[in-house]
């Protein structure tokens, strides 16, 4: 998803702004920049809006015209790539409070306290698992998800899944994770190999 769409999605309403990616080489090259390149220029990456388009020519040409001694004053293309850099930085971080706001409310889980999606999408997974159903299954060997798996893996079936496994007794997962098959708990011992 583009980042524009991305802060839309999670509330936020700033526009991203437009950049000519292709127009420059070099940073001299910024420098020596003190016009606002076309649209044709921005439009060599993706389509731009012509709205948006307006709007950054109108903010680059006003602050080239403000005072020398003013200090929102830009003297040339990079202080707009530097300006352009820096305007994503507060949208995404309000996105991203928004995004992870609804998951603690969704899910009941912190998502500051994950590494990434993928460890927040296991643990949420894990806490919507029915407590009494199995932790581990198989599948008879000529079942129809049998041949989905095989259909889809190359080179032979060599996924290894993990079984969910935890010495936190107040983690809330399903009692295959903490109890063995006699029902006892398990433990690390101080002897294993």
């Amino acid at each position: 998803m583009s980042l524009d769409r991305y802060l839309r999605t999670w509330g936020c309403d700033f526009g991203k702004l437009v950049f000519p990616y292709s127009k420059f080489s070099t940073i001299e090259e910024m420098r020596n920049c003190t016009q606002f390149p076309s649209i044709e220029d921005f439009q060599v990456d993706k389509d731009i809006d012509v709205e948006v388009y307006k709007k950054c020519k109108n903010l680059f040409q006003t602050r080239m015209a403000l005072p020398t001694n003013d200090p929102m004053k830009w003297y040339n293309f990079s202080d707009y790539l530097k300006y352009y850099n820096l305007s994503d930085v507060s949208p995404t971080a309000k996105a991203l409070q928004n995004q992870f706001e609804l998951f603690q409310t969704e899910f009941q889980l912190c998502s500051y306290q994950c590494m990434g999606l993928p460890q927040f999408g296991r643990k949420a997974m894990y806490k919507m698992y029915d407590k009494n159903a199995p932790a581990i299954f198989t599948f008879p060997e000529q079942s129809e998800a049998t041949k989905i798996f095989r259909n889809g893996i190359v080179g032979g079936l060599v996924n290894v899944y993990k079984r969910h496994v935890t010495l936190d007794q107040s983690e809330d997962v399903p009692p295959a994770a903490k109890y063995n098959k006699n029902g006892k708990l398990l433990l690390i011992s101080a002897h294993m190999p």
